[in-house]
């Protein structure tokens, strides 16, 4: 399940990239790599780092091309994994969310 927020800044990496880059090629390659990236997580979605500790909300990262920040919960009653946000790298996510 992906919220509204990841939903908007995937879309907005895509335009980035594809229209003011001038490199929609590169674009569609990167969505397609983060899309499978979140699919391969349903196998294993704790082998990433933990970020938060917290008991409601436990969050957890992966890195895709050592250049995009995927956060994301598991919620393990209904097994599913939700992604919340998508980063730069040189952003400091931490301090968004």
């Amino acid at each position: 399940m992906y919220s509204k927020e990841y939903i908007d800044e995937l879309t907005l990496l895509y335009q980035y990239i594809a229209i003011y880059l001038n490199e929609e090629n590169v674009a569609k390659k990167l969505i397609t790599r983060i899309k499978s990236e979140i699919i391969n997580l349903r196998y294993f979605p704790k082998r990433n780092k933990l970020i938060s500790k917290n008991k409601k909300e436990k969050l957890y990262r992966f890195i895709v091309k050592k250049k995009y920040i995927i956060i994301y919960k598991v919620d393990e009653k209904l097994k599913n994994i939700y992604i919340l946000h998508i980063f730069n790298s040189k952003q400091n996510y931490l301090k968004i969310i």
